[in-house]
């Protein structure tokens, strides 16, 4: 028996008053809790919310009933029926665990997937040329154009997942995205203000200090081709669970 848009609606409301506050973890457990309230509808005679508890009990909850006093303090109102959340807790520590393990591999897969394409290459020259005429020259136009370019590159992205806040907030991989793009930024232009601070360096100081900005920006590119890729998967969450 399919769920309804509502049903599922109520599931994913039900997870995040239960505590799973990362949406792409939520993902997970409605992918899982759909097909498993659907096969006890389809095999039992269980109502829907009775379905959804037992599901939840699987998942290594207990299950609480809430409720509140009025303001007159002279009735008790049931409010809902949550989880204590230790199971959800589990899943989301394990989460955590693997989403760190995986996007190193992500991150691999997405460099290599980048320099497959021919506006990677010319992009990647372009930036190259200008690292390179900033540092042989000591020219303050090279660096202000190398950091216009980042800067860019930056801009495309946050222009499309900007007005999305809780994309980055409340998600495990767009923490973690948000977090690798920051730091290789940080390095490459700490970088650049070391080499314009500290002048006079040795020929082979300078090359590897140079060498290693062009290097990080394979990673900075896959970093927001990533985040990007994650976004998409949030506008699709966002489709399934919103009328």
């Amino acid at each position: 028996m399919k769920l309804t848009t509502a049903q599922i609606q109520t599931i994913d409301e039900y997870l995040q008053r239960s505590g799973v506050t990362y949406w792409d973890v939520r993902v997970e457990l409605l992918d899982h809790f759909i097909e498993a309230v659907e096969a006890k509808l389809t095999t039992t005679t269980l109502s829907f919310d009775e379905a959804l508890m037992e599901v939840t009990i699987a998942f290594g909850n207990d299950i609480q009933e809430r409720h509140l006093i009025n303001s007159d303090r002279t009735e008790v109102i049931f409010s809902g029926i949550f989880s204590n959340n230790k199971g959800f807790k589990e899943v989301e520590e394990e989460k955590r665990k693997q989403n760190r393990k995986q996007y190193l591999k992500l991150l691999v897969k997405q460099v290599k997937e980048n320099f497959t394409r021919l506006q990677f290459y010319a992009d990647y020259i372009c930036f190259a040329l200008m690292v390179y005429i900033t540092f042989q020259y000591y020219t303050k136009l090279g660096f202000v154009a190398v950091g216009i370019w980042l800067t860019v590159d930056i801009f495309r992205t946050l222009m499309v997942v900007g007005k999305y806040q809780k994309f980055t907030r409340d998600s495990l991989r767009g923490e973690m995205s948000s977090k690798v793009i920051s730091v290789f930024l940080g390095i490459t232009i700490n970088m650049f203000g070391f080499i314009f601070a500290a002048r006079g360096l040795e020929a082979k100081q300078l090359f590897w200090v140079m060498l290693s900005i062009i290097l990080f920006y394979p990673v900075i590119k896959a970093s927001l081709s990533i985040h990007k890729k994650i976004f998409n998967e949030y506008k699709k969450y966002k489709e399934i669970v919103s009328v």
